[in-house]
């Protein structure tokens, strides 16, 4: 009798799990929709060990790589919270809404914000599987894009976020929208992403305008008419389709943050004892006035540098001499995620002193904006070596309908020992004049 039993409690406590895991996964999923979920970093590990491996591994990134410490931010910023990657082919809105979680997830990992315990309501039902692909945008401007391709509008109330159906959603409507040809290429880009091949189109723009809206699903019933060369699309449709495309249109507009990176030398006789957290403006200033009280120690400050979030920029100071060189160059690579701005950074310092050894630095920062890192260079028998850096966000200058982006190499080369020299280079931004 006893083996009865056993065999009978396995096979419940079997069911039990299985009907625990389909709780938690959303029961309502279509099969299909659960396998378009995208690996992260923080989903490798297992159910049962993800807490304490989550954690631990925050810990370690944050403290024995970048000095920042692990923050919390409110419900309110997310307006402002950048995330990474986000797409999802043909998905439910509910798995839809999960991606969009596993995004913002990712994106507190990468940056060592404390997530919130968002909470996501649908208030109705949507039958339209969604297709999406967004890079580097808000996680405000997701939520509502992809609601619009649902036929839905958001309610955020704290950590709860509604969506329900829209009334109007079907009505009848038209409008005429300026269409920027980038946001076409961006359109394409994204069914490459999804597909993992580049998708091939025809020479007529409108007939490709057309169809990169139908597979994206902005577009249903709707009729376009499309002008290429003055970048003027009609959409006749219903009040569902001319919200989708609005609110492409409104996530394709260029995020207006500007990251500037300001960097310091520190040259002392003595090793130093550094911050263990990253440093504010206050905090930093008053470090600094306690070293420029220290003797034997040495501050410059280095030309500073605007980028776009995913760019890269250079900045050098350089006496050459006979193809060797003294100085300093750095390498920036800087991205906006989550609320933070991480940074890697390559650094080369050949200094100028008899018998010093050449330096060099790889790392990355991870601050909010206005925040300062301390990283060691090295040392030698001269002496140790520190670089300060500081990241900023800042607006664009727009002039004309023009965004003007003083990214930039700047060499300045020993006059006295050179006839001819080399004029400042700027570099080009992808994308833009």
């Amino acid at each position: 009798m006893k083996k009865p039993k056993l065999w009978l409690g396995l096979a419940a406590l079997v069911i039990l799990l299985l009907v625990f895991q389909w709780v938690l996964s959303g029961g309502d999923d279509r099969s299909a929709d659960l396998s378009q979920l995208r690996e992260s970093a923080r989903r490798k590990s297992s159910e049962t060990t993800f807490a304490y491996e989550h954690l631990s591994k925050r810990k370690a990134f944050v403290h024995k790589e970048t000095g920042a410490v692990i923050t919390a931010h409110q419900p309110e910023q997310l307006k402002d919270f950048i995330l990474k990657e986000c797409q999802g082919k043909q998905v439910s809105l509910s798995t839809a809404l999960k991606i969009i979680n596993e995004a913002y997830l990712d994106a507190c990992y990468a940056s060592a914000d404390t997530p919130l315990k968002l909470k996501y309501v649908i208030d109705g039902s949507c039958e339209k599987l969604l297709t999406f692909s967004l890079k580097g945008r808000k996680w405000l401007d997701v939520v509502e894009y992809v609601a619009a391709l649902a036929g839905m509008k958001v309610d955020r109330n704290g950590e709860i976020v509604t969506l329900s159906p829209s009334p109007t959603a079907l009505q009848p409507k038209k409008i005429q929208v300026d269409v920027p040809t980038d946001l076409l290429k961006m359109l394409e880009k994204s069914l490459a992403d999804l597909d993992g091949r580049l998708e091939k189109f025809s020479g007529n723009s409108a007939e490709n305008a057309y169809r990169l809206l139908r597979e994206h699903g902005i577009i249903d019933l709707a009729q376009i008419d499309y002008n290429p060369e003055k970048g003027i699309l009609t959409l006749n449709g219903s009040e569902q389709e001319c919200h989708a495309l609005e609110a492409i249109l409104e996530i394709q507009a260029p995020l207006l943050e500007t990251i500037s990176v300001s960097t310091k030398w520190i040259i002392s006789k003595t090793p130093l004892d550094l911050p263990e957290r990253h440093l504010d403006y206050t905090n930093m200033e008053e470090w600094f006035s306690k070293l420029n009280a220290i003797d034997g120690i040495e501050i410059r400050s280095m030309p500073s540098t605007l980028m776009r979030s995913g760019n890269e920029a250079m900045v050098e100071l350089k006496q050459e001499d006979r193809g060797n060189w003294t100085g300093w160059e750095s390498k920036h690579a800087s991205e906006l995620i989550g609320l933070k701005i991480t940074s890697s950074s390559q650094t080369e310092l050949h200094p100028d002193q008899q018998g010093a050894e050449n330096q060099k630095l790889d790392t990355q920062f991870l601050v909010s904006s206005g925040g300062s890192q301390i990283k060691s260079i090295g040392n030698d028998s001269v002496a140790y070596y520190y670089q300060v850096s500081t990241f900023d966000l800042l607006d664009l200058h727009v002039r004309d309908g023009s965004i003007f982006m003083p990214v930039f190499s700047e060499r300045r080369v020993d006059i006295q020992k050179f006839e001819t020299t080399e004029p400042p280079a700027a570099a080009a931004v992808p994308g833009l004049p």
